[in-house]
């Protein structure tokens, strides 16, 4: 139950504003629909993956010594680089941004995101 707790507080309380935005056209005849990759284009998404991430780090000194943390550096800070270096693209160039691809890559971002984080609070006991 803590684990849900922690996805609804931390990841989809985060992104509702996303879901409204899609929502609205669907409750108004005057606003045109909107596709969600239309409005996460501009990399909101992939700053909310560098938060999560660096909120991990953040948590890194509440680990007991004897628990391994290497591979979970390498793994926040993977996706807090990686999701930078998108948003910044994203912040730059919009104009050359897939909408389609750019898409797809957030929300993978997202899952890998919160899946990494879900996993390693778990494990060190964090929840």
């Amino acid at each position: 139950m803590k684990e849900l707790s922690w996805v609804f507080f931390n990841s989809i309380v985060p992104l509702l504003p996303v879901f409204v935005v899609w929502g609205i056209p669907h409750l108004r005849e005057d606003v045109p629909p909107k596709r969600v990759f239309s409005i996460i284009k501009d990399g909101q998404v992939f700053f909310f993956c560098a938060a999560l991430s660096s909120g991990a780090l953040g948590e890194l000194p509440r680990v007991p010594s004897s628990f391994q943390i290497a591979p979970w550096i390498v793994g926040f800070l993977t996706i807090l680089v990686l999701s930078i270096i998108a948003f910044v693209v994203a912040a730059q160039n919009p104009e050359k941004v897939r909408e389609g691809r750019f898409g797809w890559a957030s929300v993978g971002m997202v899952l890998t995101a919160v899946g990494v984080v879900l996993s390693f609070r778990i494990q060190v006991g964090l929840l």
